[in-house]
């Protein structure tokens, strides 16, 4: 792996999600910590169907996977969805 970063539990993720942390370098979308979680920008009951498509989840540490969860979400979610939109294009 990149820069000597472990994802703990690594054979309990899908192909898929793998693919998505190693796009990032297994590296936090948003401050470049190690990430241990993917993150869905748009929730699942909001994107039935479409929620695991390429560009709605991406890799965040804790700490940041807890702002994303705190009153600051909003924000967070449109800085996430840029990023997204930057690595993946209109999706």
């Amino acid at each position: 792996m990149p820069n000597n970063i472990i994802l703990d539990n690594e054979d309990s993720w899908d192909k898929d999600e793998l693919d998505i942390f190693k796009s990032y370098d297994y590296r936090c979308a948003l401050c470049n910590d190690k990430a241990i979680v993917l993150h869905e920008i748009i929730f699942k009951s909001h994107a039935i169907g479409t929620w695991k498509r390429a560009g709605n989840r991406v890799p965040l540490c804790n700490s940041c996977h807890e702002k994303a969860h705190s009153r600051a979400s909003k924000q967070i979610r449109i800085k996430l969805l840029e990023i997204a939109k930057n690595k993946y294009g209109n999706n």
